[in-house]
């Protein structure tokens, strides 16, 4: 089992603009007890990468 550790109210950023990849993925980030936020677009990640973040999933389709 996966231990969350002690910064766990950091959320994970979702940037997956292709269909409802980002809620799916948001989806199963919470039902595993980690917050998430879905990122609009690569503009809004970057923006929110300096605060606090757990770590960033990032879909293919958004680097092109």
């Amino acid at each position: 089992m996966m231990k969350v550790s002690e910064n766990s109210d950091w959320p994970v950023l979702i940037l997956a603009p292709t269909g409802r990849d980002a809620a799916l993925a948001a989806e199963a980030l919470a039902e595993a007890g980690i917050t998430s936020e879905i990122c609009g677009d690569l503009a809004q990640l970057s923006a929110r990468i300096g605060d606090d973040a757990a770590a960033v999933l990032l879909a293919e389709e958004a680097l092109s």
